[in-house]
């Protein structure tokens, strides 16, 4: 049961976050808060995040997934672990506060004890309290709408444009050895073709100002280490190994891992496409008039 409601910032009672109170800017203000931002479903297996997560769809976890904020605490949609729709599967959450706009059908490790938020039911859920039944608004569709838009003004820039160095490459840029990219410089890398993998580069260290943009991409296979952030938002992104910076996809199947180095460069200055205000009301929980109901498990 997905329920996403899109309501009002005035509430008669509760606790709410409105746009005013939390971040009032574009989507590119989530690359700091969420390593992991995945537009549609995230099917981990065996895997672990790094980081906070936000997911639009389903989380379907096959074998046992672990959600670690370590350097990325609670973000400012409303959580370390933020999904729209369902979340099942197997899930270790180290630490930080769960919000699903759906329920919650996995066995549930809540280790660090954090808040677990639910517009549906939960079964198997351990060490925690669970607020079931909220009134949750996700604006999935708005933050999705976003990320394409971004993806399309980075097409368009030229190099040197707001200071960047801007490349455009195809497929053939993944063979052989990944070039130094230069240090405190946003990067933008802009990719063409529908099917990619990087199966054939060697693409070692850690490089928070580089954004590769796969911006016509359907499926881009991470299949060796990859040392920089991804904004794909109509591909699946499946990775195998581990990423070193934030990820922005479609769908993500994800039997590696996603570390914490999340990118870092400024593109503040390239898309004036706003995220919906809605998309910042994630959790408005109607206390005490019978909207909600808490139960300990």
């Amino acid at each position: 049961m997905r329920k996403n409601v899109i309501i009002s910032t005035l509430l008669i009672s509760g606790l709410s976050l409105t746009a005013s109170q939390a971040y009032a800017g574009t989507v590119t203000g989530l690359f700091g808060q969420y390593n992991g931002i995945i537009l549609n479903n995230f099917t981990p297996g065996g895997s672990e995040v790094e980081g906070s997560l936000y997911v639009g769809g389903n989380f379907n976890a096959g074998n046992t997934t672990t959600i670690n904020p370590q350097a990325i605490p609670d973000g400012f949609l409303g959580g370390t672990l933020v999904v729209g729709g369902n979340l099942n599967g197997q899930i270790n959450m180290q630490s930080g506060s769960t919000l699903v706009g759906g329920d919650i059908t996995a066995t549930f490790n809540n280790n660090g004890n954090g808040s677990v938020t639910t517009g549906g039911t939960s079964v198997n859920i351990n060490n925690t309290t669970v607020n079931e039944n909220a009134v949750v608004s996700i604006d999935t569709t708005g933050i999705a709408a976003g990320f394409n838009a971004l993806s399309q003004d980075l097409v368009a820039l030229n190099d040197g444009d707001f200071g960047f160095n801007v490349l455009d490459v195809d497929s053939s840029y993944f063979t052989g050895q990944a070039p130094m990219y230069a240090a405190g410089t946003t990067t933008i890398i802009n990719v063409s073709g529908m099917r990619l993998d990087t199966a054939g580069w060697n693409f070692n260290g850690i490089y928070q100002n580089v954004l590769f943009n796969f911006y016509e991409a359907e499926s881009v296979d991470i299949n060796a280490a990859f040392g920089a952030s991804i904004l794909a938002p109509l591909a699946t992104v499946e990775n195998i190994t581990s990423i070193e910076g934030t990820v922005i996809a479609l769908n993500y199947i994800n039997s590696g891992e996603l570390h914490p180095e999340h990118f870092t460069g400024d593109l503040s200055g390239v898309s004036a496409v706003p995220l919906p205000a809605a998309g910042w009301l994630f959790l408005s929980a109607l206390i005490g008039l019978g909207a909600a109901r808490r139960r300990k498990v």
